[in-house]
């Protein structure tokens, strides 16, 4: 909420592709008080049914990071 930039980072490191979206917006709520809302919810499924990993943080210097990492195949021998 209240992004003045968005930032979309797409890389490869290590064994897995990593894509995140990271923001300069106010931020999350405390974990306590935080609603993993549906359309969080859907990204994680998404994410995990086909093999990755899904993470929302909120950032120390203000603003979100949303990552979702899978790993690449092996190559084909």
């Amino acid at each position: 909420a209240r992004a003045r930039s968005i930032r979309v980072v797409l890389e490869r490191q290590d064994r897995q592709v990593r894509l995140s979206v990271i923001d300069d917006g106010i931020g999350l709520p405390p974990p306590d008080r935080r609603e993993f809302g549906m359309g969080l919810e859907i990204m994680a499924h998404r994410a995990g049914a086909s093999g990755g990993t899904f993470a929302v943080e909120a950032r120390p210097e203000g603003g979100t990071r949303v990552t979702c990492a899978w790993p690449l195949s092996a190559p084909a021998a």
